[in-house]
């Protein structure tokens, strides 16, 4: 398991630099999870 994780102005744009930095991590069988801070951030915007 590897944790991606940034500190932005926002919480927008931290989930947006996380997965920017999460799409170019490449090693066999990876992948991520795109729903991960999106709960948190409609929960922000409300």
């Amino acid at each position: 398991m590897l944790g991606v994780t940034s500190v932005a102005e926002s919480l927008e744009d931290a989930i947006k630099a996380s997965y920017s930095k999460a799409e170019k991590i490449k090693f066999e069988n990876a992948y991520y999870r795109s729903d991960i801070g999106k709960r948190a951030l409609a929960a922000y915007n409300k």
